[in-house]
């Protein structure tokens, strides 16, 4: 194509959604002497014309799509062109279902010149192509609307062929075939839940069960298998598998305990080598779990905030599904190495290969196994007998605080855990959306969880941890193993509270138990070298300096609890003042962290740095944090720790800001929240 603008020619524009530029480049092409240029007419090499790259393009914007739609009907060509092909047989209504757009799909079926079933040259029609994308809103449109066809020819008593919605392709796949290719599973559940047939074979007796197989998809198998519903939600909150944990800290506590029956020079390095590998598995991707977003077809990427010009879509000349059959069908070299896939909920010695969820929660059990050996040493060991008795009050206080904490502990993590503000709207509002779709209404994918296919309320998040959408979320906890939100905030701020406070305990008991030993090896080398001096119970730091080898030797289990006790009590003091801080704010550590990815938390910086009296530049002003959950000290400590009255606030169900003071007429209003989803786009960005 000779016409150009910028070096962009009339299908970059068309690819970009960059009307003004098609525009301008129409008109360029209509002055061209002596002959105007034909655009309608023109085909890149693949025979793509400008209708399927308006239709492929990186926005849903179908501004440009009538533009070249009333051209046609200016040249009463739109029965030629609005449903030409290309050299893979694919029609611009083909590629706008590949690529998700939906408004575009709508545009051109409303045209009546656009064939619903068309088929590439491999027989594939719009809605297997819609399948294999993992366009789950794309496809129910398009069944919906070759239901809608089917029943007014019904109507009009002409002929309908019997056939399974969404069409054959030459090799007798259906869009369920597809659909597994994708390993996008709500797709393969919401077309089970349409009936259609998962022991379907195609022409090579290939089923859809095969496909998950071949994939190690242990999702799909278990839903193509009646393990799962279909009509369950596509995911759930993971387990705790307690026996993992238990594996990956047993081991460490083995030889953390290596401080009390071995000497010092062969315990102390092997347990530097233990805890720097142990460590390490916190900087290592999950060997295990539910992965938050992984699915068949990844979000589109959002070109809609871009200028055209900067867009830079590519259009690929044909999107044959074959390839995509290719490697899902066929045996692959790599997935024929690996094993069959395990059950995620299975426990053995394969979890110790690599990290798993639990590894974390498993080095964390290990350190407060060997502070309760140290208790234990202390009352059960002769060497700290004459200590016991002198301390038995203390002890018991001491042991008493522990228990405490570990019941709060296992209450969070094991024993009926309580919810963290799992979303739990599914059915609704799958249901709502794909009213929406059906009547070609992409539903916005900033205020849905494309993973959990649930609204998400303000402040939500979704965790790929623990796999499902949050309220209120605040993080994520390795030692619990899961989620803390709006269900378990409290809850875990005690805990939190209570391992301050444990922390305190052992070390005030770890120095005194270092002073009463320092003492008594004291007293025995005064004794041993026959001195009277430095009987007394005073010590210089000379005194203490020369007992250190002795200690190490004799008391390394009571010198490897203080240190790192020590070390932990300056991250909980850093974590307790963070929750302390945050929560007078009515603030969550996500929203603090990445308060800039959240508009609802930002403003734009009135004070710029540009000069005076001219106009700030917007990339130059830097945002500040703004937060309107923020309601003063009281009412902020209030909505924490209350979860009903007047201060209580509900954020599984809150899809809007508060009202500030200035917006209201009422007092009462002030602290109100609005639970109606169709305000301004507020929710969090997964």
């Amino acid at each position: 194509m000779d016409v150009n603008y910028d070096g962009q020619t009339a299908f970059d524009a068309a690819a970009n959604g960059d009307f003004p530029l098609v525009v301008l480049l129409w008109g360029m092409a209509m002055a061209v002497q002596p002959q105007s240029v034909d655009l309608l007419a023109a085909k890149d090499k693949s025979g793509n014309t400008l209708a399927h790259y308006a239709a492929a393009g990186g926005t849903d914007t179908v501004d440009t799509m009538h533009f070249l739609m009333q051209q046609m009907q200016a040249s009463r060509r739109e029965n030629l062109l609005m449903d030409a092909r290309n050299d893979a047989g694919e029609t611009p209504f083909i590629r706008a279902a590949h690529a998700g757009n939906l408004r575009l799909a709508d545009t051109l079926l409303r045209t009546g010149f656009v064939d619903l079933m068309a088929q590439d040259k491999q027989g594939n029609t719009a809605a297997h192509h819609a399948a294999a994308q993992g366009h789950l809103w794309m496809l129910h449109f398009l069944l919906e609307a070759e239901q809608r066809q089917k029943i007014a020819a019904s109507s009009a008593q002409q002929p309908v062929q019997p056939t399974t919605l969404g069409g054959y392709c030459h090799k007798r796949r259906n869009v369920m075939h597809y659909a597994c290719m994708s390993g996008y599973k709500p797709m393969v559940q919401y077309l089970m839940t349409r009936g259609f047939e998962a022991k379907e074979a195609d022409a090579d007796g290939t089923t859809c069960l095969d496909v998950a197989t071949q994939r190690n998809l242990r999702s799909l198998q278990d839903l193509l298998t009646d393990k799962v519903k279909a009509s369950d939600p596509p995911t759930h909150m993971r387990k705790t598998r307690g026996m993992v944990a238990v594996l990956h800290g047993a081991p460490l506590l083995a030889i953390l305990a290596t401080t009390y029956w071995l000497v010092w020079w062969i315990s102390l390095p092997l347990i530097v080598v233990v805890l720097w590998k142990s460590l390490s598995a916190f900087r290592q991707p999950h060997g295990h779990g539910h992965g938050g977003h992984s699915h068949g077809a990844a979000p589109k990427k959002n070109n809609a905030n871009l200028h055209p010009s900067k867009r830079n879509v590519s259009v690929a000349p044909n999107v044959s599904l074959e390839g995509l059959a290719a490697r899902s069908m066929a045996p692959d070299q790599e997935n024929s190495k690996k094993k069959k896939s395990r059950d995620p909920a299975s426990v053995g010695l394969h979890t110790l290969r690599k990290p798993q969820p639990e590894t974390a929660m498993g080095i964390w059990m290990a350190w407060v196994g060997l502070f309760t050996m140290m208790y234990i040493v202390l009352w059960a060991d002769p060497t700290y007998r004459d200590f016991s008795h002198s301390h038995a009050i203390f002890l018991g206080i001491t042991g008493g605080v522990e228990v405490v904490f570990l019941l709060v502990w296992f209450r969070l993590a094991f024993f009926c855990p309580t919810d963290p503000g799992t979303i739990t709207t599914y059915e609704a509002d799958v249901k709502t959306m794909l009213e929406q779709a059906g009547r070609a209404e992409t539903p916005d994918a900033t205020k849905f969880c494309r993973t959990c296919l649930v609204m998400k309320p303000i402040r939500s998040k979704h965790c790929s941890q623990c796999g499902v959408c949050i309220a209120r979320l605040d993080h994520h906890c390795a030692w619990i193993n899961r989620c803390v939100g709006y269900g378990n905030h409290r809850s875990f701020f005690v805990f939190l509270l209570l391992h301050f406070t444990v922390l305190i305990v052992y070390a005030v008991l770890a120095a005194l138990v270092l002073a009463d030993a320092t003492h008594d090896l004291h007293a025995e080398r005064v004794k041993s070298e026959g001195s009277s001096s430095g009987t007394n119970d005073s010590l210089s730091a000379m005194d203490v300096w020369v007992e250190i080898p002795s200690l190490v030797s004799k008391h390394l289990l009571i010198i490897m609890v203080l240190l790192w006790d020590v070390m932990a009590f300056g991250a909980i003091t850093m974590m307790v003042n963070q929750h302390v801080n945050n929560i007078e704010k009515n603030l969550t550590i996500n929203e603090q962290m990445n308060w800039k990815r959240y508009t609802y938390l930002t403003q734009p910086n009135s004070k710029s740095k540009s000069d005076e009296g001219k106009k700030p530049d917007a990339a130059s002003v830097e945002p500040t944090l703004s937060n309107p959950f923020d309601q003063g000290f009281r009412k902020n400590i209030a909505e924490f720790f209350f979860r009903s009255g007047s201060a209580a606030v509900d954020y599984r169900q809150v899809f809007a800001l508060p009202l500030r003071d200035s917006e209201i007429s009422s007092p009462v209003g002030s602290s109100a929240m609005s639970t109606s989803s169709g305000n301004t786009d507020l929710s969090d960005v997964v």
